[in-house]
């Protein structure tokens, strides 16, 4: 994910967490070194439940207003390519 964010500048990657502690959360951030995506952690399901994710590693194209264009269950750069161009 962290070279697809670097690559593809265009595209606005954003990691959300709920399942795990905070820490866990900043420890994936640290370990990953996630600097060119935008990681989000929260104790609520709100965004999840917005989305209607079920499970982790779920990727979701958003279009500029926040409409989903495509959804995967895993993520694959290639694929979140192409459905971005």
């Amino acid at each position: 994910m962290e070279q697809f964010a670097s690559s593809n500048p265009n595209i606005k990657v954003v990691g959300v967490g709920i399942l795990d502690s905070l820490g866990l959360a900043e420890d994936f951030n640290e370990v990953t070194g996630a600097s060119n995506a935008t990681m989000l952690w929260s104790e609520s399901s709100e965004l999840w439940d917005h989305y209607s994710v079920s499970s982790q590693h779920t990727t979701i194209l958003l279009d500029g207003a926040g409409q989903e264009i495509e959804r995967w269950n895993d993520f694959d750069a290639q694929d979140v390519s192409s459905a971005a161009s």
